[in-house]
């Protein structure tokens, strides 16, 4: 199996990232953010729980995409504050 062939996949994201402004994997990140916490709702999760747990899933995931130069330092701080916020309101409520 050649898997030389994938090495093109990553300068092809990149350069459509660039093409696009960076809108590329910067509305990725909040459609899956979005995905995902409905997906908590629906199977009956507090609404605090879902918000807290997809954004710490996506502060590793924008941290990733951020050390990799595809979106700004300011999504990885907005789940940051998201997440500590609802963890702490989390642990105070109980």
């Amino acid at each position: 199996m050649n898997v030389s062939n994938i090495t093109g996949l990553g300068s092809f994201a990149s350069y459509t990232n660039d093409a696009t402004g960076g809108i590329l994997f910067s509305g990725g990140i909040i459609v899956f953010f979005i995905i995902v916490l409905v997906l908590l709702l629906k199977f009956e999760r507090p609404f605090e729980e879902a918000l807290t747990v997809s954004s710490w899933l996506f502060f590793i995931v924008s941290i990733l995409f951020w050390t990799g130069q595809f979106i700004s330092l300011i999504f990885p701080l907005f789940f940051l504050a998201i997440s500590s916020f609802g963890t702490l309101y989390i642990f105070t409520r109980n």
